[in-house]
């Protein structure tokens, strides 16, 4: 099946939504996250204006805030672009609804108004005042705009933009809003059918009636005026058609209902399930039933929470996340698969579809990347991924109200074994710089990309990424806070861990003492050297970082070499603690693991070291106090 195809099942399966708004958090309905009605868009107003059912104006209202509604459209004025923009036919901006701004503009919604008002009390009662006043001059009498001495009223810059939204009461007709009268609503999508015999097929797979002469923008909110599909090449190039077609119908057979149904359907998608950043939609969906899926980007506790949805109360496993790292992965995969439900495994014979949308120029969307899987394989997918990235990471979570009051803390660090999200990825790629801006913005479109399809397309992650994220974390001072710094070497471990299984190479979630690679038993060396430091900076209530941590970008490039320095800088440390003989115990375990020559062999660290710094740290932590003393 292709993308279209897909776009026109969905929308089968979720038409019944059409014209109901989601509610947000305070109950707020959610206009553009509507499901559409066909030939129809949303757009923002400012103006409102109520009128009796003659056409007389009972008021004007200027709003505060904007207010967008949904609004009957062609396919004309659904794409508007250039020098000849077509006017909506019921409400539309100023310029368009008022006859003294743009007569060009004017004329056309008028004549466009009066072929469809019919004997439509309320259509009739619009085109009645709109052509015998102007919105200005009423706005104007009850003070909205000012005039000039000479009668004028000059607009603020930008005003003939403004939307204006039509209000009109009827005797018995409780529905005064025009935007929100379904009969309106039913009355234009009736007007823009065609219910003549079908003609064959068109090139997305519904009943061919009237060729589609316009495609719809504002698909990605944040590139609006881009669209997915265009036909407007017939200048003095001609590049689409040159050689292959003699016109546009030929290039494209697109009946004019189907482009509706699948437009509606992925703009719903996109504002629903889609993951914005900047011009770059990301777009997960089931077709066929609903569309809600376990989405992938979120850590590995996220990801549990959001299957845990799908899943019946039989199929929940209880203290998951107290849980060994080996057993959270292997629950981990158990959960996200569906864990042993008829119902879950019904489930996982839909397909699920992955589209990733990005707007490279102002006017065109384009499709870069796409999968198709059945929802098993979409699973094993994520499972896959966050099984071989499992580490031992902390997250934030709110603190409860008592402990807000009572400790002043709003959030606390939660230990748990999971893959990163999505998002620490990016951070750590980017390094410790302001997380925000332009250059932040274009890094993470693309590494969100480039993990979607190493995650679905089972491809080893991006290298670069890996080694750019490992350049990073050996800068510790680089940090404004060690806190920060510290869960970013645990988001690169899991990163290292990945590549490292991918590669043929096994690694452990706990220490491994038996391990001998050179860069992680100097890993282990830094970590000891970073514990005995930090417990007396400890006692002495010292906030500074240990030698171990601000000699670390010199102790990966020369490891020997910088060994040396940091055991010298340790000696007062060790003569405090009355010779530390753990300290000096671990060492000489650790040293007994060299390979001959391998301790001082100086060459730079791989990123195995990181691990193995992780790993001895955790380690020393789990210990009590008084075995590490």
């Amino acid at each position: 099946m292709s993308l279209w195809s897909n776009l026109l099942q969905t929308y089968g399966s979720i038409q019944d939504k059409t014209g109901v708004a989601p509610l947000d958090k305070e109950g707020n309905p959610q206009i553009k996250k509507t499901l559409l009605p066909l030939f129809h868009t949303t757009i923002p107003t400012n103006l409102h204006v109520t009128l009796d059912a003659q056409g007389n104006c009972i008021s004007i209202t200027r709003d505060k805030d904007v207010v967008t509604i949904i609004a009957p459209c062609t396919e004309a004025s659904m794409g508007r672009s250039g020098m000849d923009p077509k006017p909506h036919p019921l409400c539309d901006q100023l310029k368009y609804v008022d006859s003294t701004l743009e007569p060009k503009a004017f004329e056309s919604y008028m004549s466009q108004l009066s072929s469809w008002k019919g004997d439509n009390p309320k259509l009739n009662a619009i085109y009645e005042y709109l052509s015998r006043h102007s919105v200005v001059e009423d706005a104007c009498d009850r003070h909205i705009y000012e005039s000039q001495e000479d009668g004028f009223v000059k607009l603020p810059k930008g005003e003939e933009k403004v939307g204006v939204r039509f209000s009109v009461r009827i005797p018995e007709d409780d529905e005064k809003n025009v935007w929100e009268d379904k009969r309106l609503w039913e009355l234009w999508i009736a007007r823009q059918s065609d219910d003549t015999m079908a003609d064959g097929k068109d090139a997305l797979g519904g009943d061919f009636h009237r060729q589609a002469g316009n495609y719809p923008k504002n698909i990605v909110g944040t590139a609006g005026n881009a669209k997915l599909i265009s036909t407007n090449d017939a200048g003095k190039h001609n590049f689409v058609f040159y050689g292959r077609f003699v016109s546009v119908d030929e290039a494209s057979r697109i009946d004019s209902v189907t482009s509706q149904k699948v437009h509606a359907a992925l703009k719903w998608l996109i504002r629903n399930n889609g993951t914005l950043t900047d011009k770059q939609a990301i777009t997960i969906w089931a077709v066929g039933g609903m569309p809600d899926v376990t989405l992938p980007f979120g850590n590995s506790y996220e990801v549990e929470q959001s299957a845990e949805e799908h899943l019946t109360d039989s199929e929940r496993i209880s203290q998951l996340r107290l849980d060994t790292g080996s057993d959270y992965a292997r629950k981990f995969g158990q959960i996200v698969r569906g864990f042993g439900s008829p119902d879950t495994l019904r489930d996982h014979s839909r397909m699920v579809v992955i589209a990733i949308f990005d707007a490279a120029t102002s006017g065109r969307l384009s499709l870069t990347f796409y999968q198709e899987f059945l929802e098993k394989d979409y699973l094993e997918c994520i499972a896959k991924w966050h099984e071989d990235s499992t580490w031992p990471l902390i997250r934030f979570e709110s603190a409860s109200q008592e402990a807000k009051t009572n400790e002043s803390e709003h959030v606390r660090p939660v230990e748990y074994f999971g893959a990163p999200s999505y998002l620490d990825i990016v951070n750590c790629v980017y390094g410790s710089g302001e997380r925000s801006g332009a250059s932040y913005t274009r890094l993470k479109t693309k590494v969100q990309k480039q993990l979607i399809q190493s995650m679905f397309s089972n491809s080893a992650l991006p290298r670069e990424f890996a080694q750019a994220a490992f350049n990073n974390v050996i800068r510790p001072t680089s940090y404004d806070k060690e806190n920060k710094w510290r869960y970013d070497v645990e988001v690169v471990c899991s990163i290292w861990k990945k590549i490292y299984i991918q590669s043929g190479k096994e690694i452990t979630v706990e220490l491994d003492e038996q391990r001998q690679d050179r860069d992680y038993l100097y890993g282990r060396l830094l970590a000891l050297a970073d514990h005995l430091e930090g417990g007396v900076l400890w006692k002495q209530k010292a906030d500074r970082p240990t030698t171990a941590v601000k000699l670390m970008t010199n102790f990966v490039a020369r490891p020997y070499t910088t060994w040396g320095n940091i055991m010298d800088q340790l000696v007062p440390y060790i003569k405090s603690l009355k010779g530390s003989q753990w300290f000096q115990n671990d060492i000489d375990e650790v040293m007994s693991l060299f390979k001959d020559g391998e301790y001082e062999d100086n060459r730079p660290l791989q990123p195995l070291y990181l691990l193995g710094y992780s790993h001895e740290r955790r380690k020393l932590q789990k210990k009590p106090l008084n075995e590490s003393e």
